[in-house]
């Protein structure tokens, strides 16, 4: 439904009082005798439509070509450190771990576990950080490396697996127990035994010590996801939840759109939104007459069936839901960008507002797909987000969707999704 906006009525009424003030309607001088209205002065203006530009759009490559990356200030994967997997995985976990640390340990079994699981998806970066002084299998691993960089990983899930049998040995001991295992790696045992101990082996421990310090590492297991501090859950399936998702973001590519989509819609028709989800009906009135960019780009992705099957990925009670991403992760895209289309109108002052998902107001032209629907009015959202739409119908359903949020590790059922969008056009 269209209809004359309150603030747009409140500027139509102060137009009209400072028209009729200077015409003579002034309580101060309507009395006088000095001044006749006349049919000039009493006639109503009529304001002027006020023509918003439509916001700039570029296609992903283009904009990432002048974008610069968010450097959280890990090193990238080098040929120093100890790698695992395909080296065109579509998923890197950066793995800081110490050999004495029992979730290191469990960790290390998961990862090992994975990298069977997903050959070609994922890789493992192994960072020692020794950081409760077990410099001996921390040197034991160097060591091996100067050898033959491929005995490091099987030796590291040995040494992690069999923590139990040396934790507490002494130098000799230690030496003595994992001779039969250097062997069967095909090592030579007197270079490796003369390496374990040497200068430059621990200097590679320092060195990794001095820039976890430096990187403010707080402790060990500490991951990266593609470069990404990860503070969520590293159970099994949590990690596989990741992969799975990176997976259909390699998926989605495929599929992603060359150019930002043409001006198609009427903006003389009534526009409105029926969104079939895995919980019910939500029916939607959208702004196509004040933010028509923002509602032409939704009526065409839903036209073309880009939001079937897509997850409700990020729910926070009390807050927004938040759909819009094929692969569920916040990191899909269209293949295309836009920048927001505010108007003061329009804001978050009640729930069910409909309205685009960007990276902030830091990077303005970050629009694609992915929307949210407000719980409640928030008002410290209105000016950074394009408001496109307001649920009329089914709002109580957006209560039945369970918690999640991928950022903290809690990814949302893969039941919860959006089923199909339908346009419904009025006059």
């Amino acid at each position: 439904m269209r209809m004359i906006s309150m603030g747009a009525t409140r500027l139509l009424l102060i137009g009209i009082s400072l028209i009729l003030w200077m015409a003579g309607c002034n309580p101060a001088i309507l009395h006088s005798n000095s001044v006749t209205p006349t049919e000039e002065a009493l006639s109503v203006p009529v304001l002027p439509t006020i023509q918003y530009p439509l916001p700039a759009c570029q296609t992903v490559a283009e904009a990432n070509a002048t974008a610069e990356e968010l450097d959280y200030g890990y090193p990238p994967v080098s040929p120093q450190d100890w790698v695992e997997g395909s080296e065109t995985a579509a998923v890197t976990f950066t793995f800081y771990g110490d050999f004495l640390c029992p979730y290191s340990t469990d960790l290390d079994a998961i990862l090992a576990q994975l990298v069977d699981d997903f050959p070609q998806d994922l890789r493992v970066v192994f960072r020692q950080l020794p950081i409760q002084k077990s410099y001996l299998p921390a040197y034991a691993i160097e060591a091996a490396g100067l050898q033959s960089p491929s005995s490091v990983n099987p030796l590291r899930h040995y040494l992690f697996a069999h923590q139990a049998d040396w934790i507490s040995l002494t130098g000799e001991q230690f030496l003595s127990w994992l001779r039969p295992t250097i062997t069967e790696l095909g090592l030579d045992v007197i270079k490796f035994e003369a390496d374990i101990l040497s200068d430059s082996v621990k200097e590679n421990i320092l060195a990794d010590l001095q820039s976890a310090e430096t990187l403010q590492i707080p402790g060990t297991p500490f991951v990266l996801v593609n470069q990404k501090p990860y503070p969520g859950l590293q159970d099994i399936e949590s990690l596989r939840s990741i992969i799975n998702r990176y997976q259909a973001l390699s998926k989605v590519s495929e599929r992603t759109y060359t150019a930002c989509p043409s001006m198609t819609i009427d903006t003389s028709k009534d526009l409105q939104a029926r969104i079939l989800t895995t919980q019910g009906i939500l029916l939607v009135d959208l702004f196509e007459d004040q933010v028509p960019f923002t509602v032409n780009n939704f009526v065409f992705l839903a036209r073309d069936g880009w939001y079937k099957d897509n997850p409700f990925y990020r729910v926070i009670p009390g807050r927004m839901l938040q759909t819009g991403d094929p692969t569920g992760t916040g990191s899909g895209n269209t293949g295309y960008v836009f920048g927001n289309e505010i108007r003061p109108d329009l804001q978050f002052d009640q729930p069910g507002m409909l309205a685009m998902a960007n990276s902030g107001t830091a990077d303005p032209i970050s629009n694609s797909s992915q929307f949210f629907i407000t719980y409640d009015a928030i008002p410290s959202y209105t000016g950074g987000y394009t408001i496109f739409g307001k649920v009329i119908e089914g709002l109580d359903l957006i209560h039945q969707f369970p918690a999640a949020d991928p950022m903290s590790g809690e990814y949302a059922p893969p039941q919860d999704r959006i089923l199909s969008i339908e346009i419904l056009e009025g006059e």
